[in-house]
């Protein structure tokens, strides 16, 4: 390792620094000249790219057909609830509305009067009806 020295900056003045860079994935001595173990490689290598979809990178483009399928999936649940639930609602109230004869107790039978008919009466859950 040899001398050092710090000057008033504390900097170590006994040693020239040097410029290492990663080759092959191994750090190399590149300057000064006169300690290189390997020369310097200009323009620095550019970083292996993500593959990319459209303008999409890979991942990005995974994430947004995830999102769209489940959002479409959730609607189409949602629609398949609202159907359901309207076919249930309406047999509901087709059954409250539907009156079967023998639901009806008959207190008096419809009269007819010349041309025309007077009402019966008759009970519906205790309702007169």
């Amino acid at each position: 390792l040899g001398k050092v020295e710090f000057n008033h900056f504390r900097r170590n003045i006994a040693h020239e620094p040097v410029v290492l860079q990663v080759q092959n994935g191994v750090p190399e001595i590149v300057l000064p000249l006169e300690q290189a173990s390997k020369k310097l490689i200009m323009p620095i290598p550019h970083p292996v790219e993500e593959p990319q979809i459209g303008v999409l990178e890979k991942g990005i483009f995974i994430v947004v057909v995830v999102v769209v399928t489940a959002g479409t999936l959730i609607i189409l649940a949602a629609l398949l609830l609202v159907s359901f639930y309207r076919q249930r609602h309406a047999e509901k109230i087709e059954s409250l509305l539907t009156i079967e004869p023998e639901q009806l107790q008959i207190i008096n039978l419809p009269v007819q009067l010349g041309t025309t008919w007077e009402s019966g009466k008759a009970r519906l859950r205790n309702t007169l009806v």
